[in-house]
């Protein structure tokens, strides 16, 4: 009779996800929540359910409930059975920390072969971005390569900082995506944040946003103080903040990978404390990547600086894309939805953009 009722009681569960997917396909966000969110807490490990609550309640506006979803079904996993967060689950985190417009809710007719519950769709009303993320970025074999050997480094106990250098387009947060799915895959403590292009944030807001990740997954204790007060003073302070971030990563029992998204835009406070902290990153195994645009005239002097600093770091490695060719441009429109394009339309595409297409 026990068994009987598990199996029902996974059927209704099932049945329940495919409701909730059909709201999300809808745009239905609030009916979806309504009609999870009672069910997620009593099945607090079922990682498609809790998927797809977070997942409406972004969409409903309420990004701060979702990510609590995911850490409740991070620590009951942990809790109950000691197993870690599914990638799904992983992807969907950082998307929803990085705004990712992919999760946002668009109109489109079912694909073809495919039922209106989506049962061919494991993963439920995850956007097709997030699953498609998998696929290794075309043209950046070279790129990879010295990611992974940056990654090899740190599990030997021996960090350090890689900058992705490039114009707009060209695939620096494809690659550090990448690194960073690769490096979860591997067993990596992974973290990501991005600098915001406006002025409003608050000092050292990407760093706070990295170590509250830090703090909800477990792997640090204590939240950071009030990190305000610590801007705009002298170096010393920062200097010895700056030690004790190393020395919080390096209790940390597996390596660990910090992903900052398009520094270039980070505040003077941030870019003068990683100067500090990349410095010791060679005896922890922490890995640092930094995306950012090419140093311009209208650059601030602090980011400048803080890349000379990081550029002196033992070990460091910059990244510098480079526009793709022909054949790579055939291929990319080979795998998208322009199959079956000629060569010729390649070679167009080429010209007109530099081989930088998504620019």
């Amino acid at each position: 009779m026990i068994g009987q009722a598990a199996r029902v009681g996974a059927i209704r569960a099932g049945a329940l996800e495919d409701l909730a997917d059909a709201h999300l396909r809808l745009g239905q966000h609030i009916e979806a929540v309504n009609r999870l969110e009672l069910e997620a807490t009593e099945q607090a490990s079922r990682e498609r359910l809790q998927s797809l609550l977070a997942v409406a309640l972004y969409r409903a506006g309420r990004q701060t409930d979702a990510l609590r979803v995911i850490d409740r079904c991070r620590r009951t996993l942990l809790n109950t059975s000691g197993l870690h967060l599914g990638t799904v689950l992983k992807q969907l985190e950082t998307s929803i920390l990085e705004h990712d417009p992919a999760l946002d809710w668009t109109a489109s007719p079912p694909s073809a072969g495919a039922d209106a519950a989506g049962s061919d769709r494991p993963d439920g009303a995850l956007p097709d971005p997030l699953r498609g993320r998998r696929t290794d970025p075309i043209g950046r074999n070279e790129e990879l390569a010295a990611l992974d050997r940056v990654l090899s480094s740190a599990e030997d106990g021996r960090g350090t900082v890689v900058t992705i250098l490039g114009q707009p387009g060209i695939g620096k947060t494809r690659l550090a995506d990448t690194v960073f799915q690769r490096a979860a895959d591997r067993g990596f403590v992974t973290s990501w944040s991005r600098c915001p292009e406006h002025r409003s944030a608050p000092p050292f807001w990407p760093v706070t946003h990295l170590a509250e990740q830090l703090r909800r997954t477990g792997h640090v204790d204590e939240p950071l103080n009030d990190l305000e007060a610590l801007s705009g003073v002298g170096g010393v302070e920062v200097f010895a903040f700056a030690r004790q971030i190393l020395e919080s990563l390096g209790r940390i029992d597996r390596p660990v990978l910090f992903v900052i998204d398009d520094l270039q835009w980070a505040d003077p406070d941030t870019l003068r404390l990683l100067e500090y902290v990349v410095s010791g990153l060679g005896s922890i195994a922490c890995v640092l990547v930094a995306t950012a645009r090419p140093i311009d005239d209208h650059v601030d002097p602090a980011f400048v600086d803080c890349l000379a600093e990081i550029a002196r770091v033992e070990g460091s490695t910059q990244l510098l894309p480079r526009a793709l060719d022909v054949e790579h441009i055939s291929h990319w429109l080979s795998t998208g939805e322009h199959r079956g394009a000629s060569l010729e339309i390649a070679r167009l595409v080429h010209e007109r953009t530099n081989g930088n297409p998504t620019r």
